[in-house]
């Protein structure tokens, strides 16, 4: 207690109890901190987040090599150093945990207060040295927090656990495999048998949802919104399918495969008239700059969605009118792949760039967030729309001091010159 007492002080060394029982004490005190500050309370069921857990570690390495490294250039002591940094690290790791629990969505800010605040202790715990080697070994310090920071606060949260979704599988050797696909063989033809047929002279709009990633809910949770605004307010009410990996619908609901979204697309085909209905496709997962989408579902076998593989099954299903949402990570991709005369395809991020919003904390990706229920919620029709979720976007980039990410969008001639008509069948417009 005394130590964790002349850490919060920033007391001198002569303050602290040097020895290496009080070093193991003071880690111990830093892991519980880290633990507890990252454990999801009320959680029914966890499991072990490894990439939490590889970064903590990796941290942790970088930190003990430079602690040695300093007592071997000084010829000191590295043990009172050591002491004077863990023990006011609970504190800071407290502030930081608090900070991101309170602004979770401003991740530059807490990766920047995690660099300076590492740095402020660095430098307190070297008052004994000169200025100069005091600055550079701070410095070092600091990049050892800094660089697996990076991929923290842009991708992931440093936690040690994750909540496990209710209504999900155990672990994964549970699965039986063999059984899902077959049981997902009929389930897919009876939701493609359940569909309305298009009403003759009448343009309809079919919707398809498509969550690829199983580990993080929002993906589920975007579709699953989308779904239900399109179900509200363009009475696509029976012409609409979700197909999601959320591990609630490995007994229930319609797995999101490519495989099964080829058997839907080409359910959809046989319904409709291709002169005068359209089909609306959400895709949210992580993606890849190579156009790949992930599709991951606990131990089932799974391939990723492919640009090629989605493009050849809506020509092989005969549907014409495309309008195609992607929101993923280098969404961008896609365009080149997908695009033609008679589609619309609005990406959240361009080929190269990272689009936001996932992980466990969020509620909607960015994109999502954006497009539907901040611009298309509101009466806006299609490019209207788009432009304002970029707009709405920018500014939250701008505000966490991030790289834009750059959502792209693409309209076929043909589809420019059809969408107001699109738009006002299906009452999107007036």
């Amino acid at each position: 207690m005394q130590n964790l007492l002349a850490g919060l002080r920033f007391a001198r060394t002569d303050k602290f109890s040097v020895s290496v029982g009080q070093l193991v004490a003071l880690a111990a005190v830093c892991v519980g901190v880290i633990v507890t500050l990252s454990f999801p309370f009320g959680a029914d069921e966890f499991a072990p987040d490894w990439v939490g857990l590889t970064s903590w570690a990796a941290i942790g390495f970088l930190i003990t090599v430079v602690v040695l490294l300093i007592a071997h250039l000084q010829n000191a002591r590295s043990l009172p150093f050591a002491i004077q940094l863990l023990a006011g690290a609970p504190w800071f790791l407290t502030i930081i945990f608090l900070a991101g629990q309170t602004w979770p969505d401003l991740i530059w800010t807490q990766w920047f207060l995690t660099v300076v605040g590492f740095l402020l202790v660095s430098l307190i715990a070297l008052r004994s040295f000169t200025f100069l080697n005091r600055a550079v070994v701070a410095l070092l310090l600091a990049i050892a927090v800094a660089v697996p920071g990076i991929g923290w606060y842009r991708f992931v949260k440093p936690n040690v656990f994750y909540a496990l979704q209710q209504g999900g599988p155990g672990p994964a050797e549970e699965i039986d495999v063999e059984r899902v696909f077959r049981e997902q063989q009929k389930l897919t033809e009876q939701t493609v048998m359940d569909l309305l047929p298009q009403r003759p002279g009448h343009p309809d709009i079919y919707f398809v949802g498509f969550a690829g990633n199983a580990d993080e809910p929002v993906f589920d949770r975007d579709v699953r919104w989308v779904h239900q605004w399109f179900d509200k307010n363009l009475a696509t009410g029976g012409r609409s399918v979700v197909l999601s990996a959320g591990r609630q619908t490995m007994q229930s609901g319609l797995l999101a495969s490519p495989f099964n979204l080829q058997d839907v697309l080409a359910g959809i085909g046989r319904l409709i008239d291709p002169n005068e209905d359209s089909l609306f496709l959400y895709l949210a997962s992580h993606g890849s700059a190579s156009a790949n989408l992930e599709v991951s579902n606990g131990s089932l076998p799974l391939q990723p969605l492919q640009a090629e593989f989605i493009r050849q099954a809506l020509d092989d299903a005969g549907i014409r009118w495309r309008i195609i949402v992607i929101s993923a990570c280098y969404a961008g991709s896609f365009i080149d792949s997908l695009a033609d005369e008679q589609t619309l395809i609005m990406t959240a991020a361009s080929a190269d760039k990272t689009s936001f919003g996932c992980g466990w904390e969020s509620e909607m990706t960015w994109f999502a967030d954006a497009l539907f229920k901040q611009s298309l919620n509101k009466g806006m029709g299609l490019r209207e729309a788009f432009e304002s979720a970029r707009q709405h976007i920018l500014a939250r980039e701008q505000q966490d001091n991030i790289p834009p990410s750059d959502p792209q969008i693409f309209i076929g001639d043909a589809m420019r010159q059809r969408l107001a008509a699109i738009e006002t069948a299906v009452g999107l417009i007036e």
